[in-house]
């Protein structure tokens, strides 16, 4: 799981550099063998070249936050080919 460039005061900035960016987690992902990483959505939501980036490594994608409440954000996020979003309905 990621917190990239997320910090609101809702949640503190863990001291594990796997947490600090969705390529550091790739990185170790793939070192690992794991099968993918969960982020913060608003970083894929900002910025689309991190789906792509995430999903050229093979990897599943997954991500969860405030942001992903909506419909539409919903729809381009899987349209984009993040494969779960982790979200309160």
């Amino acid at each position: 799981m990621t917190e990239g460039n997320h910090y609101s005061g809702k949640c503190q900035l863990k001291a594990d550099k796997r947490l600090l960016s969705i390529q550091i987690a790739s990185y170790y992902s793939c070192a690992l063998n794991l099968s993918g990483i969960n982020c913060y959505a608003e970083n894929l939501i900002n910025d689309k070249s991190l789906v792509h980036y995430v999903l050229s490594k093979d990897l599943l994608l997954f991500c969860y936050g405030d942001g992903i409440n909506e419909r539409l954000i919903i729809e381009d996020l899987i349209k984009e080919g993040v494969h779960g979003l982790i979200y309160d309905k």
